[in-house]
C-alpha cells in the first residue's frame, strides 16, 4: 500500500519497483481518460496515426505477475475537486483477465464504495448478479433502505471499465453517476514527471498551464503562476 500526496517523488535503486508502480498508476490514468483495456495496455493512435497513448510495458502479455491469468488494482480516493467534496472517501477496485490473447483483456470484477457503503459491485455480497458471457459484466447497485440486496443490475461491456460507463448511464442513480465521475476526474488528473533539461528549455506558447511529463511548457506554466499573486507567493 502506498499513500500519495499532491506531489510524490519516487526514489530507489534499479529493479526496486519504481517502474512497476508507475505502470499501475498509468493504468489507472488510462481508465480516467476513458480508454478501453486493450488501448491502455497496447497503445492508442488517432485516425491520422498520431500516437495518443503509449501502452504499458509488455502489454497484456506481461502486465500480470508471474504469468497469472489476471491482475487486480485497488485504490482509495479522496476527491480534491470542490464539485465532489460530498465524498470524503471512494474505494475503487477492479480485476482484469488477460489470459485470452485473442479475446483481449476484459474486466471480470469491479466495485465502487464510499465510506462503509457499497455503491455498486459486480460480485455484491449476498446477492451477486449472474454473469453472462465474456463480452459483458453485470453490476449490482445498492438501492438503499431495506432493499439493499435487490438493487438494479446494469449490463456493461467487459472491454471498458464499468466506472467509465456508469458515469454516463442515465439509468444509474444520481449518486452512482456522481461517484463514478469523481473517480474518473481524479484518475484523469494523475500526472507523471520525468524531467528532461532540454525539454524544459524549449519555448512554449502562452496559455499552456499544464507541465508536460518531461517538463515541457515550463516557461508558460511559470508565466501563468507569476500572473496570480497568491500562486506566486505560494511558489
Amino acid at each position: 500500500m502506498v499513500n500519495f500526496g499532491t506531489l510524490t517523488v519516487l526514489v530507489g535503486t534499479n529493479a526496486s519497483g519504481k517502474s512497476n508502480l508507475k505502470d499501475a498508476l498509468r493504468f489507472l490514468h488510462g481508465i480516467g481518460l476513458g480508454y478501453h483495456f486493450s488501448e491502455i495496455l497496447g497503445g492508442k493512435s488517432s485516425p491520422s496515426s498520431v500516437l495518443e497513448w503509449r501502452g504499458i510495458r509488455g502489454g497484456s502479455g506481461e502486465i500480470a505477475y508471474d504469468d497469472s491469468a489476471a491482475f487486480e488494482i485497488r485504490c482509495d480516493i479522496v476527491p480534491s475537486s470542490m464539485t465532489h467534496r460530498t465524498y470524503s472517501f471512494l474505494g475503487y477496485a477492479l480485476t482484469v483477465d488477460v489470459s485470452d490473447r485473442r479475446f483481449g483483456p476484459r474486466v471480470v470484477r469491479e466495485s465502487l464504495s464510499t465510506q462503509n457503503t457499497c455503491l455498486w459491485d459486480s460480485h455484491a455480497f449476498g446477492d451477486p448478479p449472474i454473469q453472462k458471457g465474456q463480452h459483458q459484466i453485470r453490476i449490482r447497485h445498492w438501492s438503499g433502505g431495506s432493499h439493499r440486496r435487490h438493487g438494479k443490475v446494469s449490463e456493461c461491456s467487459s472491454f471498458l471499465p464499468a466506472v467509465a460507463q456508469l458515469a454516463f448511464d442515465s439509468e444509474a442513480s444520481v449518486t452512482a453517476r456522481r461517484a463514478c465521475a469523481a473517480v474518473l476526474e481524479e484518475l484523469e488528473g494523475i500526472r507523471f514527471l520525468d524531467l528532461d533539461p532540454d525539454a524544459m528549455r524549449e519555448p512554449a506558447q502562452l496559455g499552456q498551464s499544464v507541465l508536460g511529463d518531461k517538463g515541457e511548457n515550463l516557461s508558460s506554466v511559470l508565466h501563468g503562476i507569476c500572473k496570480v499573486e497568491q500562486l506566486k507567493e505560494a511558489s
